[in-house]
Formats: structure tokens, C-alpha cells, sequence
């Protein structure tokens, strides 16, 4: 309803009903101008999209999510799309219980430094390229959230050149088959913990590509037992001098 207003500074959605509103696809997508963005008069109990909302909102620095209500949203995929000035969001208090894909979600956000997660992400399944080119992203915490039922994580920190340290040992990812250039481009990690709940994993390929300042990498307690694909998964890695490999590689043919 407001994609492409290019010429939108600000916006009062008090005055809108929205409670029989069920998509809210592309709602500001193109605002480029818009800096600000406040939700909280909008009642969003029935959505269930949420895609590409803030798509390439260029000047956006700020989203007020406060008492919305997000408990039947399924898909925030390139919700946050090219938001070059987005510095940092807060999404932890959010309801996400029904969310399955957050596939894009911040790619292209390439000044978002710090953010904090939804702790209820139990039924995402797909979160590729969710940070993919946040260049300047330095703090993820994922104490506490659930990501049980995640299959695919392939390339979501991709080129994600600041990052130089992640913690992944606490995640419980059961379900997880893919990790596919995971971490390609981040070129300034140093420290990576894997999960070790990955007993689904069937592909690693290109996981560590290109981490040119890796140097010391232990992954003996990284469950790779039905990993069957690893090519390229150090590739690049120029200055990788320390390398435990995990134990089981059994059923690996690449």
C-alpha cells in the first residue's frame, strides 16, 4: 500500500484498523526516505507475511516493534532487505512461534553491527543468507534461542567481513542438513565454536571459504556423522595453521 514512495518522510498509521489484515507483503517497500518507522498502533494479530516489508528502505535507521503483535506471522523473508542504515534492532521480545522462513532476512544491511534475535525460532526452517553482506555485524548472541526445527542455514554470514568471533555450541539444530557456505567471506573471523547437535548435517561445502585470518580451528566435537559433501570447506583459508577435523567422516564422498 505504500511500496515505492520515494517521496514519503513520515508516516502516522494510527489512524488505520488493521485487524482483519492478514498480509503485510512490501507494506513500506522502496520508502526510501523514511527513517522511522513506528508499528505500535497497528494490529497485527491475524498477519501471517510479512515479506520484504522494510525492503531496500535505504534511510531507515529505526523500527519501533513495541506490543505488536507477531504471533501468526509464518515469513519474514527479506523483511529488512537492503536497509543500508540500519545500525542495530532489537527483535527479542517478539512472538514468533509460527514463524518458519527468515530466509534474507537482514541481507544487505551493511551497517547493522549488533542485533538481538527472537528467543522462540523453534519453527524456522529456512535461515539462508539471513546476514548475508552485514559487513559491519559484530555481536550475535544465540544464548537461549531455540532453533530446533532449522534445515537450512546456508550462507548466513556470508561476507559478513567484520564478524570475528561466533558462538554456535549452545544451538540445538537437530534438523539441520545444510551449512553451505555458511561462513564464506569473513574474513576477519578468528574464533568459531560449531554446534554439536548436527546429527542431520549432510553438507559443509565451502563452510570456512575464504576466512583468511582463521588460524586455529577445532571442530573434534562438530557432529558431522551424515555429512556426505565437504568440498572446498577450507578453501582459501591462507593463513589456517592449527586444524582438528571432526571424527566422524564416514559417509563423506566429496
Amino acid at each position: 500500500v505504500f511500496k515505492n514512495c520515494t517521496g514519503l518522510i513520515e508516516l502516522d498509521l494510527s489512524p488505520l484498523d488493521t485487524s482483519n489484515v492478514i498480509k503485510m507483503n512490501e507494506l513500506f517497500s522502496g520508502c526510501k526516505k523514511l527513517t522511522i518507522i513506528d508499528l505500535s498502533p497497528l494490529d497485527t494479530s491475524n498477519v501471517t507475511q510479512m515479506k520484504q516489508m522494510f525492503y531496500n528502505d535505504t534511510s531507515l535507521t529505526t523500527v519501533n516493534f513495541k506490543d505488536i503483535n507477531t504471533s501468526k506471522v509464518e515469513t519474514m523473508q527479506k523483511a529488512f532487505y537492503g536497509c543500508t542504515k540500519l545500525i542495530n534492532i532489537d527483535l527479542s521480545s517478539l512472538n514468533t512461534a509460527s514463524l518458519i522462513d527468515v530466509s534474507e532476512m537482514f541481507s544487505g544491511c551493511k551497517v547493522l553491527t549488533t542485533m538481538k534475535l527472537p528467543l522462540n525460532m523453534a519453527n524456522v526452517t529456512d535461515m539462508k543468507q539471513m546476514f548475508y553482506h552485514c559487513d559491519k555485524l559484530t555481536t550475535i548472541n544465540f544464548a537461549d534461542v531455540d532453533t530446533t526445527g532449522t534445515i537450512d542455514m546456508s550462507s548466513m554470514f556470508n561476507t559478513c567481513t567484520t564478524l570475528d568471533n561466533i558462538d554456535m555450541s549452545m544451538l540445538n539444530l537437530p534438523n539441520l542438513t545444510t551449512m553451505y557456505g555458511m561462513l564464506s567471506n569473513c574474513t576477519s573471523l578468528t574464533n568459531f565454536k560449531p554446534p554439536t547437535t548436527t546429527s542431520s548435517l549432510e553438507n559443509v561445502s565451502n563452510l570456512f571459504s575464504r576466512c583468511t585470518s582463521l588460524e586455529n580451528l577445532d571442530l573434534i566435537d562438530f557432529n558431522t556423522s551424515n555429512a556426505t559433501t565437504m568440498y572446498g570447506m577450507f578453501s582459501n583459508c591462507t593463513s589456517l595453521a592449527n586444524l582438528i577435523i571432526p571424527i566422524n567422516t564416514s559417509n563423506v564422498t566429496n
